[in-house]
């Protein structure tokens, strides 16, 4: 039903040492807030075709074995399209990134179960609640993609992380999150577990430690992979 969709644009180029994307043109590193843009835009087409399908369903088009089906494809499309966003590209996922992603797939899978189960016994109506629902399964690609990006940046010695807001709308997790500025990897909140859930638009920043994003007139002379942090920080 769905094809892989392109996750890096021509020039854009993966930095295996920093776990970031590089605009080869500029020498530039790709902000956090821009690939998840670039996501979110694929994700609209993915969640497009899941109110496609709820339409189906509603109008008696499709069967609801049709629909779960077509609907697991989106969810693990989707989970994967996070998960090599956050690997560097489909090329970049190894049997790591790929059992972490595929054990996302599969916690979705059971609620997309449990979903079906529902529509079935009529405790999930055919109404405008079913597509809203269900493009929360494609939406959830978001936390894929989160959990994903820190397990690669924690391999490239990323030790601190601070949430930040990016929608006037923000829950009041999400506002709690970022006022808590720098703390150590793995103690914020994740985005998709808080007030928002799956509808979550922030992003988290992170770096190896704030003595390594102070500016270079207070150390010795910078060296490539320092003025490489510098551009991620």
């Amino acid at each position: 039903m769905t094809a892989p969709v392109r996750i890096q644009p021509s020039g854009i180029l993966w930095n295996p040492t920093l776990a970031r994307y590089r605009d080869a043109r500029t020498g530039r590193i790709v902000s956090t807030a821009q690939v998840r843009r670039a996501i979110d835009v694929s994700l609209d087409q993915y969640k497009a075709l899941a109110r496609s399908l709820a339409q189906q369903l509603r109008a008696g088009e499709i069967s609801l074995r049709t629909w779960e089906a077509e609907m697991r494809v989106i969810v693990k499309d989707a989970q994967l399209l996070g998960a090599a966003s956050a690997a560097g590209g489909w090329a970049q996922l190894d049997q790591r990134s790929l059992g972490r992603a595929g054990r996302e797939i599969r916690d979705q899978y059971a609620f997309l179960d449990n979903f079906a189960t529902e529509v079935m016994t009529g405790d999930q109506k055919l109404d405008g609640t079913l597509a809203n629902r269900a493009i929360m399964y494609v939406e959830a690609a978001r936390q894929g993609y989160e959990n994903e990006r820190e397990a690669v940046e924690r391999a490239a010695g990323y030790a601190e992380e601070k949430s930040a807001r990016h929608a006037s709308d923000s829950c009041e997790g999400c506002v709690r999150e970022e006022a808590r500025g720098w703390v150590a990897i793995g103690e914020l909140v994740p985005i998709g577990d808080r007030n928002c859930l799956t509808r979550c638009r922030c992003t988290i920043e992170r770096r190896v430690s704030e003595s390594q994003t102070q500016p270079r007139a207070r150390r010795g002379p910078a060296t490539q992979r320092q003025r490489d942090r510098e551009l991620v920080g």
